[in-house]
């Protein structure tokens, strides 16, 4: 449990830990009854906000020196969490290998065309797990400049199609794999 205290000249800081790491941060806050009841409040906000596993350092200590150290421990922590997690080139390989049997070979050729010609140059190297709701909205915004040959745009239901395999293959992955993927929400709110 954080707890507030007063330094040498009387201004406040907070004492708490985030990750088994002690951390104080201090304020300029003068050590009064208002200015205590207030950073109360805000250690509550940031014990609930640890509990659930949502606590953003830089968010409360944006000038912190702390906030680097806490970054690098994240970038470790996605890198040992994604360490067996293959990259969609990979993995839409292996789906391909299993998917075909139930489509007509007009349809093969079709996926094999989207795999090899947008989906594996755009996310090739992406960890599956981490491609993101953004990440499929700028490629769905790129493919939207795309132009035919004749000069003509991609058709809306062509763009879809390329949607549609890319969210199979990382929902395939999510399943096989057992991550959790913000995918899910975008499958429900904007394709159908």
């Amino acid at each position: 449990m954080g707890k507030i205290h007063s330094n040498k000249p009387g201004n406040l800081y907070m004492d708490f830990s985030f990750r088994n790491i002690r951390c104080r941060e201090h304020t300029k806050l003068k050590d009064i009854p208002a200015n205590r009841k207030r950073l109360i409040s805000i250690m509550k906000t940031i014990e609930a906000s640890i509990l659930l596993g949502q606590f953003d350092y830089q968010v409360y200590f944006p000038n912190s020196r702390r906030v680097s150290k806490f970054k690098e421990i994240d970038a470790r922590m996605k890198v040992t969490e994604n360490k067996d997690l293959p990259d969609l080139r990979h993995f839409s390989e292996q789906w391909y290998e299993e998917m075909p049997v139930g489509w007509r070979r007009s349809y093969q050729e079709t996926v094999i065309g989207i795999l090899d010609k947008k989906l594996k140059p755009y996310f090739g190297s992406h960890v599956i797990s981490d491609i993101t709701k953004a990440d499929i909205l700028q490629f769905r915004s790129s493919l939207t400049k795309v132009r035919r040959k004749a000069g003509k745009k991609l058709a809306p239901s062509t763009i879809n199609r390329h949607i549609k395999i890319l969210l199979m293959i990382i929902a395939e992955a999510a399943d096989l794999f057992d991550f959790r993927s913000d995918i899910q929400l975008f499958i429900l709110g904007e394709c159908e």
